[in-house]
């Protein structure tokens, strides 16, 4: 059934984002536009953007079109006046509001999920059990976000201590690969050193070795000399040789120890840097870890908040009329009540008196009677 009669008025200009659903390449919706000032009613750039750092609208174009053109908020979309509520059809057992033909919809086209607090209204039982369900829910609403937080919360300590848990093992880990690259590293280097000077105990025999074999050579030549006698300045040469050769032996073995010493040192060194790199890097992966932490905690509250936010608001609505019915009623009521009492309390003076006149006139008429007594 339609509703109908009232004066008609100007249907209103309304403004939809053409295409619908259209965000920006960085997933920038025109509501994003819009709430946070990214442009102005006229097209024009809003103080939230910051033009020196991002450049202008049409480098974020999105389906070949950019904010102004598509969103209502920044000038662009679509334009017209809204239809009256009387092109609404509404869901079945539902009624258009009287007055539908000046009543109008919401947007370019009429839309039941969209207009129909606007147009309809439910028969009296649909009512009675939309407002028996709300005050059901109101009374679940408590017990439901107690639940939710106390599911969050758990939520929360058990991804708190399976991260905790998590790090310690990769800590432990970590410490475990660490030791065992060390004692690697460690080896390693005694390996190589010990090469090096592997053949060191041999140095000073292959030494004395040559000394005595200087000195037999410079015997025999001796012999086989024409003249049968040593020749004490060959000797005397041969022997030097013999020295400097042993002293630029033991000049190489003391090379190769330092060599050996150094290269121990900047193993220690590097090692050392090492740690003192760990030291300051592990904090940081601790830190790194709370964040997420937080970062998930944190979470939880917008999605609990968005999926109460719409039945929280119609029903705060919904609550916010009856309770100002309430309200009027109990002021009547609280009216009435006082007259009542104030009737009651004038009522109660005047008997009071009649009841005090009646005491006189009976005290009266006792003393008559007591004097008639004595006269007889």
């Amino acid at each position: 059934m339609r509703g109908g009669g009232g004066g008609r008025r100007q249907a209103p200009t309304v403004c939809e984002d053409t295409p619908k659903g259209w965000s920006d390449v960085t997933g920038n919706s025109c509501a994003n536009y819009g709430a946070s000032q990214y442009c102005t009613a006229d097209g024009g750039y809003g103080p939230g953007w910051l033009v020196a750092v991002w450049g202008s609208f049409e480098s974020y174009a999105s389906e070949g079109k950019i904010a102004t053109e598509v969103c209502c908020a920044c000038g662009g979309g679509t334009s017209g006046p809204a239809p009256a509520c009387a092109s609404l059809e509404c869901p079945q057992g539902f009624s258009l509001k009287s007055g539908s033909d000046a009543l109008y919809c919401k947007g370019l086209t009429c839309s039941v999920s969209v207009d129909m607090d606007t147009c309809c209204e439910a028969p009296p039982e649909v009512k009675a059990a939309v407002d028996e369900a709300k005050a059901e829910l109101a009374s679940l609403k408590t017990e439901v976000l107690n639940n939710l937080t106390l599911a969050g919360d758990s939520t929360r300590k058990a991804l708190l201590a399976d991260g905790t848990s998590a790090s310690g093992t990769l800590a432990n880990q970590f410490k475990a690969d660490a030791a065992k690259q060390r004692n690697e590293a460690i080896q390693a280097a005694t390996s190589h050193f010990g090469s090096l000077t592997a053949h060191a105990s041999n140095l000073q025999t292959a030494a004395q070795y040559q000394i005595t074999m200087t000195g037999f050579f410079a015997a025999r030549a001796t012999a086989a000399s024409a003249e049968g006698r040593p020749n004490g300045e060959r000797l005397q040469t041969l022997s030097t040789q013999a020295a400097d050769g042993f002293a630029a032996a033991a000049d190489a073995w003391v090379a190769v120890s330092a060599d050996g010493k150094d290269v121990m040192d900047q193993g220690e060194q590097e090692w050392a840097k090492y740690h003192s790199d760990l030291n300051t890097t592990w904090p940081k992966l601790l830190e790194g870890i709370t964040s997420v932490n937080t970062a998930l905690k944190a979470s939880e509250v917008p999605a609990h908040e968005v999926r109460w936010s719409e039945q929280a608001t119609r029903l705060a609505s919904d609550f916010s009329q009856v309770a100002r019915t309430q309200a009027d009623s109990l002021a009547t009521q609280v009216k009435s009540a006082a007259e009542r009492a104030s009737a009651a309390r004038q009522a109660t003076g005047a008997n009071a008196d009649l009841l005090d006149d009646l005491e006189a006139l009976t005290d009266k008429a006792e003393e008559a009677a007591a004097k008639a007594a004595g006269s007889l």
